[in-house]
């Protein structure tokens, strides 16, 4: 262990705690995104990108005797492919141990992390193209009910983020309109009013603070005008 990088010891020993969440069927962007952020930290991400390729096993060995003028040149071991090796083993041990058993059981006779990493991007490809659908669906059919707000916005946000780590860019824009589209007729005013200044609307937390401010007015408003009068 202390001929290892320093880099891969720290990875090592704070894997689980780098990595809390193992990959499944259900979180390989934000699972991917995690690890290959961690790699990239500790000067490990060449060795599943391969742009850390393998070294050749073998070198020429010029200490010795000059070979007759048929013979192959003499070879010797290569200490950098050993070292190469030693590392490589243990980023796919780190792999194999950050992913759910069903995962595992898919890539456990891979010989090399970059094996690994090659067969989870092309295996997640297609199963991400089935999730961000999935996604899209429930942005676009998310309502409000008898949510807050809060939580109704957040529920939204959640949905945009997961879409994000999927590589899936949302305008504000269509944000905006999904937002209002799960909204209650109760807020057709609030709803009207956003469209028709939709060109220089953002969702930003001030954004949000509007909405819940508005949603405020709104409720405070429909509350006055069904309060009964008083009869004198």
């Amino acid at each position: 262990m202390d001929r290892l990088p320093t880099g891969l010891k720290l990875f090592v020993r704070n894997l689980q705690s780098l990595t809390p969440v193992k990959l499944d069927d259900t979180n390989y962007p934000s699972w991917s995104a995690t690890v290959r952020a961690n790699l990239l930290a500790h000067r490990l991400l060449g060795y599943v990108d391969g742009s850390e390729p393998s070294p050749p096993s073998l070198i020429l060995d010029e200490k010795a005797a000059s070979p007759g003028k048929d013979e192959p040149p003499v070879m010797k071991p290569n200490p950098a492919y050993e070292s190469w090796c030693i590392v490589d083993a243990q980023i796919r041990a780190c792999l194999l141990a950050i992913v759910s058993p069903t995962v595992q059981t898919h890539i456990h006779a891979l010989p090399t992390s970059l094996a690994i990493w090659n067969h989870l991007e092309q295996r997640y490809n297609s199963l991400s193209r089935t999730h961000i659908f999935q996604l899209k669906e429930r942005l676009h059919g998310v309502t409000k009910g008898t949510d807050s707000m809060q939580s109704y916005l957040d529920t939204v946000l959640t949905i945009v983020s997961s879409l994000k780590l999927a590589h899936e860019e949302i305008s504000e824009q269509d944000i905006i309109l999904c937002v209002l589209r799960g909204l209650p007729a109760d807020y057709a005013s609030l709803k009207q009013n956003i469209r028709t200044n939709i060109a220089t609307v953002t969702f930003n937390q001030e954004a949000m603070e509007e909405i819940q401010e508005k949603e405020r007015g709104e409720i405070v408003r429909t509350h006055t005008l069904k309060k009964p009068a008083k009869i004198f």
